[in-house]
Order: structure tokens, then C-alpha cells, then sequence
């Protein structure tokens, strides 16, 4: 997972996160990048994306194993 930052227009942040799979994952790869709204604070906007990013691994993660055991 990967958590990119970047300083906007009035001193605001615009923070994203990106999770993706290996690519030996072969047809399951995958690749998610959201960008979360604007935030005041540098530190919360990389805290908010490194949280929903994390979720969002794990959601990954358990439904490629879930695919993987109907194979």
C-alpha cells in the first residue's frame, strides 16, 4: 500500500491511497487508488488514507483468498 499527499490550492491536502497486488498475481491482479477529500491538516489527511487504505487491503486480501478457494 502506498500513500501519496499533496499540498493544494490554499494550503490544503489532498491525500490517496493505492493498494495493489503483486504482480505474479497473475488475473487477480489488482489496483485501487482513491483520493480522500481535502484536509486543513497535512498529518490527518496521511492518517485518514493510511487508515481506509489498510481497510481496504485487507478487504483485498480476504476476497482474492475467498476466489482462490472456489478454484
Amino acid at each position: 500500500m502506498q500513500i501519496r499527499c499533496n499540498e493544494v490550492s490554499a494550503g490544503c491536502f489532498k491525500s490517496a491511497y493505492i493498494v495493489e497486488r503483486l504482480p505474479a498475481a497473475g488475473k487477480k491482479y489488482f489496483v485501487m487508488i482513491s483520493l480522500l477529500e481535502t484536509f486543513d491538516d497535512r498529518e490527518v489527511a496521511i492518517e485518514r488514507a493510511m487508515a481506509r487504505g489498510f481497510n481496504h487491503a485487507q478487504w483485498l486480501n480476504s476476497s482474492l483468498e475467498r476466489i482462490a478457494a472456489e478454484d
